[in-house]
């Protein structure tokens, strides 16, 4: 198989499948991986959304402005409740919990609403504490200016107001996982808050479907290694999963 042949082959592969390693595709290609390993480089040159990882490459999508959140509601909505189900384990009675904003930790809001629990949570999404506000639960909602496309409050009064607060446990969502497993963001303000939540709660988990891996967005929050625990359905490779384990980064997979 000639050069441009096998770089045109090694694309589709590459767009079929998401991800790949150099092993696979040496032996897929019969040459050797550092034959493969030129023939990535020049693919990252060609295309901008394939990005060189460790032992393969990836595709990866840039995440430039919050999804609406309607459109994401509905969106893996199966997966999240499965992520949802394992959240809830951890939490127990008389907790101070905080509930980030999103999709996957409205559904373990909806699990709180329906059990008997008496908690205090702490949130900055106005729909998660709507669906709250009638349970045995006592509920803070942080102050702050409305973002209106995901219906989250941010700024400098709910920084304030979290500073002030010690949580047990935070429940945290995600934009976008780059391959450095950093956590990222289109919003500066979420930027500058998040990190805030994380640092105040005696335990955090990371509550992310699949789809929001391998991709990039303009600020970096923080790293799966700052979390207690990630709760996710992605499958990891042998690969991610020796480099999860180098970073020290908990995967929790009985979900």
């Amino acid at each position: 198989m000639f050069s441009e042949e096998r770089l045109s082959q090694l694309h589709k592969t590459i767009v079929a499948n998401k991800s790949v390693t150099i092993d696979e595709l040496s032996q897929s290609f019969e040459v050797t991986p550092m034959t493969i390993r030129r023939d990535l480089d020049k693919l990252c040159k060609i295309y901008p959304n394939i990005k060189r990882c460790h032992g393969g490459a990836i595709i990866v999508t840039e995440v430039n402005i919050e999804e609406n959140f309607e459109s994401k509601r509905t969106h893996n909505a199966e997966e999240k409740q499965k992520i949802a189900q394992r959240a809830f384990r951890e939490i127990s009675d008389n907790d101070t919990i905080y509930l980030d904003a999103g999709t996957t930790v409205l559904e373990l809001a909806k699990l709180i609403a329906a059990s008997d629990l008496k908690l205090t949570i702490v949130t900055n999404d106005i729909e998660i504490a709507r669906l709250l506000m009638n349970t045995p639960s006592d509920i803070i909602l942080t102050g702050g200016m409305i973002q209106k496309s995901t219906g989250c409050v941010l700024g400098s009064l709910a920084e304030e107001m979290i500073s002030k607060i010690k949580l047990k446990i935070a429940f945290m969502g995600a934009t976008a996982i780059n391959e450095n497993y950093e956590v990222l963001t289109p919003s500066f303000e979420k930027r500058s808050m998040k990190p805030k939540i994380i640092d105040n709660a005696l335990r955090s988990y990371l509550l992310v479907d699949k789809d929001k891996f391998n991709k990039y967005s303009t600020y970096v929050i923080y790293s799966l290694k700052d979390f207690t625990g990630i709760i996710t359905n992605k499958d990891f490779t042998s690969s991610e999963k020796a480099i999860l384990m180098r970073q020290d980064v908990n995967i929790i997979e009985e979900i």
